[in-house]
C-alpha cells in the first residue's frame, strides 16, 4: 500500500511543479514591437476666386473660376463688330489676351468702346485722270468737276456694283481770253462741254472708271435716280449760249455706265431740276425738266412764258420733245394762269393708278388773280399734273390748303411715303431770302395734301432708312465747311467762310481747319414716324476729313458718306488750287474719304 502511495505522490508533485511554472509564463508581457510614427496630413492648397465679365459690345472666353494659388489663367476678350477693346478694369493691360497668375480673389472686367465711324481713303493722281480722258480735262476743269460747288455728284449703285458720278462742269476760273478779261458769266468765251467722270468701288476703294462725251455738260445741277437709269440736268451759266444746257439720260449696262443727250442744241435750256418716269406707260424711261424756255423755244426767251420740257424715249433710245402732254390753266383771256413754271418737279405714282403723275411746287406767280375755278392758290403751292385718258394730257389737279407761309423759289420735289400710312407725301425743297427751307406735306384721301411743317435746309436731301426702323430719313449731301466745330474756322479778312472762291489766297489754312473734325449731326435727320424730322440727340465729329462735299449712301445696312478733296495734302495745309493757278506742280492727288457711321 504504502508502496503504492510513493508513486502517486511524486506524480502529484510533478504535475503542481509544471502548473506553476505554467502560469509564471502567461502573465509575462510580450516583447515590445517600435512602431514608425506616420507623417501629419499635408493641409488644404489656398484656393482663390477668379471673376471675368465682359461690358457691352463684346464677350470674354471664360467667366472665371475657383483656382489653386499660383494657378495660370488666360482670358481673351473680343469685341464685337463696330466695337473696338480697349483694356481690363481689374489690370493694366490693354492686350486683349490676358494671363492672370492667382494669388488673391480677383475680379476683371473687359471693356469695349464703340466705334462710330471708320474712314477709308485712296488717291488718285491728277495725271491719271488727264491722260485717261485724253487730254480733255486738264488740272484746272478736274478741279472743278470734282469740287464742284453745286452738289451734282452723287452715288449710283447696280447690286453690288458702285458708282460716284460727276457730271461735267466746264469751269474757266483761272483763264483769260486774248483781251485779259477772264471766264465768268459776264465775260463769257467759248467753253466746251465736258463729259462726266464715273468713278467705280474696286476692292474698298475709289478707283477712275470711265467718261463718255456724250453725256457732256457745261454746269451739271440735279439728278434723279429710277431703278437702273439716272438723268442730270444743266443750269448753265457760263457757256457760250448763256443759261441754256442740255439733259443727260444715263443708265447701267452689262459694260458700265452709258450716257446720251436727250435734248437736241435746239432744245437746250435752263434745266435746273430733272425727273424720270414712264409717262406714256410703253417701258421706256421718259424725262422731264424745269424750266424750258429759249430764243429758239415754244416757250419764247423770257421765263414769263417757260413751261416743263417733256422728253420722251422711243424704241430706238432717242428722246422725242413732247410738251403738249401737260395741260397749263388759262384764264378767260387766254393767257396762261401761271407766269413761269417752277425750278423744281416730281414724277410718281402717288394715286395708286397705273400712270404716274408729275408733281409741281408752285409759288405765287400767278396772273391776275389768286383764285381760279373757285380755288384760292394763294400760299397754295402743290399742282399735281394727273393724266386725263379723254384729253389725253396731263391736267392740272389743285391742293385744297392754304398756308400762312410765303413761298420760295422751289429747287427741287421728293415723293414718298414718309409715315407709312399707304398717301404719298411731298418734300419741297426752297431757297429764299430767309434762307432755304423744306416744306413737307402729308398726303391724305381725295388726292389731297396737308402741310406737315418746314424745316431749315443746310444741304439737300436724300431719303434713307439708315435706323432700320422701317421709316425713311432724310440725310442730306452738303458742303463740310458748314459743318467745321473748332472755334479756329478759317475765315477770310471780311469775315467769310473758306474758301470763298476758288484759289481765294487768305484761305490756304482752309484744309487743316477741315481736318480738325467736322460735326455730321445736322445731316442727319431721323424721321420719328408721322413725318416729323430730327437731328441726332449726340454729336458726331469725324477727324481727318478733307473732302469739300459729302455724298451719303447706304451699303450693308450701314450710312456711308463720301467725298474728294479738292487740295493738296501736306503738313502746312498748302491750296493746290493756287499752285494749279499761279505756279508749277509735279504731282497732285485726289483723295476719296468714305466715312462708314457705326451709329444706329
Amino acid at each position: 500500500m504504502k508502496k503504492l502511495l510513493y508513486p502517486l505522490a511524486f506524480a502529484l508533485t510533478a504535475f503542481l511543479f509544471v502548473y506553476s511554472c505554467s502560469a509564471e509564463e502567461d502573465t509575462t508581457s510580450p516583447p515590445t514591437v517600435q512602431q514608425p510614427t506616420p507623417e501629419p496630413e499635408p493641409p488644404a492648397p489656398t484656393q482663390y476666386t477668379l471673376t471675368v465679365t465682359a461690358g457691352e459690345g463684346g464677350t470674354v472666353s471664360s467667366e472665371g473660376g475657383t483656382y489653386d494659388e499660383g494657378t495660370e489663367v488666360t482670358i481673351t476678350a473680343t469685341p464685337a463688330e463696330g466695337y473696338v477693346f480697349v483694356g481690363w478694369e481689374g489690370s493694366d493691360s490693354t492686350e486683349a489676351s490676358l494671363s492672370v497668375t492667382l494669388g488673391a480673389n480677383t475680379t476683371l472686367n473687359a471693356l469695349f468702346e464703340r466705334i462710330f465711324y471708320s474712314v477709308s481713303k485712296n488717291a488718285i493722281n491728277i495725271y491719271d485722270i488727264i491722260n485717261s480722258t485724253d487730254g480733255i480735262y486738264d488740272e484746272i476743269n478736274t478741279m472743278a468737276s470734282l469740287g464742284a460747288g453745286v452738289p451734282s455728284q452723287f452715288y449710283f449703285n447696280y447690286g453690288t456694283e458702285e458708282y460716284l458720278i460727276f457730271p461735267g462742269v466746264a469751269a474757266c476760273v483761272g483763264r483769260e481770253d486774248e483781251n485779259n478779261n477772264e471766264c465768268g458769266i459776264e465775260n463769257n468765251f467759248e467753253t466746251e462741254k465736258l463729259p462726266p467722270l464715273v468713278f467705280k468701288k474696286n476692292n474698298e476703294q475709289w478707283d477712275f472708271d470711265s467718261y463718255d462725251t456724250d453725256g457732256g455738260m457745261w454746269t451739271g445741277r440735279n439728278f434723279d435716280i429710277l431703278n437702273t437709269s439716272f438723268a442730270i440736268s444743266d443750269a448753265n451759266e457760263m457757256t457760250p449760249a448763256n443759261w441754256n444746257g442740255p439733259l443727260i439720260y444715263g443708265e447701267y449696262t452689262p459694260n458700265g455706265i452709258d450716257f446720251k443727250e436727250v435734248t437736241s442744241y435746239e432744245e437746250y435750256s435752263f434745266f435746273h431740276d430733272v425727273a424720270l418716269g414712264d409717262l406714256n406707260m410703253d417701258g421706256w424711261m421718259d424725262v422731264v425738266g424745269t424750266t424750258f424756255y429759249g430764243p429758239n423755244l415754244p416757250g419764247g426767251k423770257l421765263p414769263d412764258g417757260a413751261v416743263f420740257g417733256v422728253f420722251i424715249q422711243k424704241e430706238d433710245g432717242t428722246f422725242e420733245m413732247k410738251n403738249d402732254m401737260l395741260n397749263y390753266p388759262l384764264l378767260e383771256d387766254g393767257s396762261r394762269l401761271f407766269q413761269g413754271v417752277p425750278l423744281g418737279l416730281g414724277i410718281k405714282n402717288i394715286y395708286g393708278d397705273e400712270r404716274p403723275e408729275i408733281v409741281t411746287y408752285f409759288s405765287d406767280n400767278l396772273r391776275g388773280s389768286n383764285n381760279f375755278n373757285q380755288i384760292n392758290l394763294n400760299n397754295n403751292p402743290i399742282i399735281v399734273f394727273e393724266y386725263d385718258s379723254n384729253k389725253e394730257q396731263f391736267i392740272p389737279n389743285f391742293n385744297d390748303q392754304s398756308i400762312n407761309k410765303e413761298i420760295y423759289q422751289t429747287t427741287s420735289v421728293d415723293i414718298f411715303d414718309l409715315n407709312n400710312d399707304g398717301f404719298m407725301d411731298i418734300v419741297a425743297s426752297m431757297e429764299g431770302q430767309e434762307g432755304d427751307k423744306f416744306d413737307i406735306w402729308l398726303g391724305r384721301e381725295n388726292k389731297k395734301f396737308t402741310y406737315q411743317g418746314r424745316l431749315d435746309k443746310k444741304g439737300d436731301a436724300t431719303f434713307i432708312d439708315v435706323n432700320l426702323d422701317g421709316y425713311l430719313d432724310m440725310i442730306l449731301r452738303s458742303t463740310t465747311y458748314k459743318l467745321a466745330v473748332l472755334e479756329d474756322k478759317v475765315t477770310t479778312s471780311q469775315g467769310g467762310v473758306c474758301p470763298s472762291y476758288l484759289g481765294d489766297p487768305q484761305c490756304l489754312d482752309w484744309i487743316n481747319s477741315l481736318k480738325q473734325g467736322i460735326n455730321l449731326k445736322s445731316l442727319i435727320l431721323l424721321n420719328d414716324g408721322n413725318g416729323n424730322f430730327n437731328e441726332l440727340d449726340e454729336d458726331l465729329i469725324i477727324k481727318d476729313v478733307a473732302a469739300k462735299w459729302l455724298i451719303p449712301y447706304l451699303k450693308d445696312n450701314k450710312l456711308h458718306f463720301v467725298g474728294v478733296n479738292s487740295h493738296k495734302e501736306d503738313e502746312n495745309g498748302f491750296d493746290a488750287i493756287r499752285e494749279i493757278m499761279f505756279g508749277d506742280i509735279n504731282t497732285f492727288d485726289y483723295t476719296f474719304y468714305d466715312i462708314t457711321l457705326n451709329i444706329f
